[in-house]
């Protein structure tokens, strides 16, 4: 808190601050030292951008006159949301725009927006117990989401939200009633404790929904459901099981939200499967009888832009039909991720053939959008370590086709930045030709060494941007050909690194 008043007496300095306010014990934080800072105010006075943001979505000013953030060099957390100072390890606060990277500037900004959410939902009011915790850290992410999408319009992160969801259904409900709902919330805990039944009750009645129907299904058992689809004579037969990675069958039950749409997104359909399966004719949906034989432009595609919290399976003739709706850019950028990311869970978990997986990747290869490419890339190369253990002789066809996969987005991107490019592009950039470095993509390795080669000669070069130099240096430790090379590359790694270059292990925070 800040400085109510100072006294010196002799050698003794006395300081008085301000009164605390009550506070859950897990928060208090004190850090002593000297330190160099920057600072900002708030349209209020209060010293620190986000802030502002958050105000006005909940309604609720700031509840402290200060707010401090500040990095440590070794931090075992990501980050920490004491309330009033907030901790951060080095790489999660600080960014150099000559040093770091794109990736580096969006971490830096959904930890520190992740961060000062919970100044509110979770410091203002606090879970009632550590089981609830779940609510508190999920809705800090959502709403870290949300204020980098005000802050950042231009990084689509929405779209990259797809990764960190775990709420599913209720990203809907907070779309459209969590601003009056989550007002309501802390004008009556604020500085208090609350349940997740406060939160369903104030959804509830914003809404006028069963949400604490819906939601009891989903938090008071665990996992989630994966739901089967089947086309045949003119009826959907949906059929729900809880999902294991093992591959294992689970139990459970769902209050599954069911959309889908057939052929366009105009024509959208939904509703409520509460049961562990059920038959619908396509007539009582559609308007229309939908047989098997349908052209492929008449394809089928079941949770709609990835709303709900569940995988979908589709049989052999529906897949077929959405592989060409992915190659005629039919579908939207969440539901084109929405597919690849099932795909490769239900293959990992043994309920879907690796070839089929291929075979939808291969769907992807003029994809243009970042958030789905960087998960063809991690998939990618996820399946190259698990055929490298299986049966590595076929490891290196399976390099050559995914090599062959990216040839298209690299040619598209290139090596350089270009002027005016979009920061997705940037974050594509390294994300990209460090995957084709470390599946031997000859030009990828021949050029990043000859970047390498410029930078040892010139740090000050253009030729290695910040975006590009993890791939770099993954195709420089795969190009090691003499003695000489080696001691190069030691020397230049035994040099203090480049913190802000570090593409850290992400943590929980």
């Amino acid at each position: 808190m800040p400085v109510l008043d100072e006294k010196v007496e002799g050698d003794i300095k006395i300081v008085h601050y301000q009164e605390s306010p009550i506070m859950s014990t897990y928060l208090v934080a004190a850090v002593v030292g000297l330190f160099d800072y920057v600072e900002d105010h708030t349209p209020d006075g209060i010293k620190v951008r986000t802030l502002g943001l958050y105000k006005d979505y909940f309604e609720t000013p700031y509840s402290l006159p200060k707010l401090d953030m500040i990095p440590f060099p070794d931090f075992a957390a990501g980050a920490m949301e004491n309330y009033g100072l907030v901790t951060y390890r080095e790489t999660a606060l600080l960014y150099d725009d000559k040093h770091s990277a794109a990736a580096n500037k969006q971490r830096v900004a959904t930890v520190v927006a992740h961060e000062l959410a919970h100044q509110w939902f979770g410091n203002l009011v606090t879970m009632e117990w550590w089981t609830q915790l779940w609510l508190n850290k999920g809705f800090a992410t959502w709403v870290s989401y949300l204020a980098a999408d005000g802050l950042f319009p231009e990084w689509k992160i929405w779209t990259q939200f797809l990764d960190e969801s775990t709420e599913g259904e209720i990203d809907e409900i907070f779309d459209a009633i969590s601003y009056p709902s989550t007002c309501q919330i802390y004008k009556k805990h604020a500085c208090s404790n609350a349940k997740p039944k406060d939160l369903w009750a104030a959804l509830e009645e914003e809404s006028k929904e069963p949400v604490t129907k819906l939601m009891d299904s989903w938090t008071k058992q665990k996992a989630y459901p994966v739901v089967s689809v089947k086309l045949k004579d003119s009826k959907f037969e949906f059929e729900q099981v809880q999902f294991l990675s093992s591959g294992c069958q689970g139990g459970g039950q769902w209050a599954v939200p069911i959309t889908l749409c057939c052929g366009s997104y105009e024509a959208r359909k939904s509703f409520l499967l509460e049961t562990k399966s059920k038959t619908i004719d396509t007539s009582s949906l559609f308007g229309r009888s939908i047989s098997d034989n349908e052209p492929s432009s008449s394809w089928i595609k079941v949770n709609v832009d990835r709303a709900g919290f569940y995988r979908v399976k589709y049989d052999e003739q529906l897949s077929a039909k959405l592989r060409y709706a992915i190659e005629s850019k039919s579908l939207s950028t969440m539901d084109r991720y929405g597919i690849l990311d099932d795909s490769f869970a239900l293959s990992m978990a043994g309920q879907l053939p690796l070839s089929s997986l291929l075979t939808l990747m291969g769907a992807y290869r003029e994809e243009p959008e970042y958030t789905v490419l960087s998960n063809l890339i991690s998939v990618s190369s996820k399946v190259a370590r698990i055929v490298a253990d299986a049966d590595n002789t076929m490891l290196d066809n399976i390099k050559m086709f995914f090599i062959n996969l990216f040839q298209y987005s690299a040619e598209r991107i290139g090596f350089d930045p270009k002027k005016g490019e979009s920061h997705l592009d940037a974050l594509l950039r390294g994300e990209l030709f460090a995957t084709l470095a470390v599946f031997g993509h000859e030009d990828t390795l021949l050029e990043a060494n000859k970047r390498f080669q410029a930078f040892l000669e010139d740090r000050n070069t253009h030729l290695h941007p910040p975006d590009i130099r993890r791939a770099v240096y993954v195709a420089v430790m795969k190009k090691f050909s003499s003695n000489e090379k080696v001691k190069e590359v030691e020397e230049f790694f035994c040099k203090p690194c480049e913190a802000f270059n570090r593409k850290d292990v992400k943590t929980e925070y």
